[in-house]
């Protein structure tokens, strides 16, 4: 059987241990990945000037909300 699980980045280390030495006889890890998919926007980014109004938004008290919730809200 095969299984694939997202694993937050704090318990990734505790996961595999876990795997390896725990369960070595019944689970067997296949592939691994902590692959991060970081963009780096420097001030000659195009981008730059939104990351700088956004931080000033979130400095005067302005909330963020994920993604999944804002679409919720209009199902």
């Amino acid at each position: 059987m095969l299984i694939t699980l997202d694993i937050k980045d704090s318990a990734y280390d505790k996961m595999i241990y876990f795997l390896n030495n725990f369960m070595k006889n019944d689970a067997k890890i296949i592939e691994t990945s902590k692959h991060l998919d970081i963009d780096i926007v420097t001030e000659d980014d195009p981008d730059y000037k939104y990351i700088l109004d956004a931080k000033e938004a979130r400095k005067n008290g302005e909330k963020t909300h994920a993604i999944d919730d804002v679409i919720k809200e209009f199902e």
